[in-house]
């Protein structure tokens, strides 16, 4: 199934849910960061049950202090 990536074609051999693919493709940030799939926010209790779909947009932002 193909996907938006931030910005980017991404294809993925399964569907997975939003849990499982912040583990595949920012192992190092799991928990740190804010996930909006077709421009709506996924709130993190829902990650394990949102499942990805053949032509969704994924932005997955860092969350960073500033000053």
């Amino acid at each position: 199934m193909e996907v938006k990536f931030n910005g980017k074609a991404l294809f993925l051999d399964e569907q997975l849910c939003v849990q499982e693919l912040i583990k595949r493709v920012a192992p190092d940030l799991d928990g740190k960061v804010a996930v909006a799939i077709n421009k709506e926010v996924i709130p993190k209790s829902s990650w394990q049950s949102h499942k990805i779909t053949e032509g969704d947009v994924i932005e997955i932002v860092t969350i960073a202090q500033g000053g």
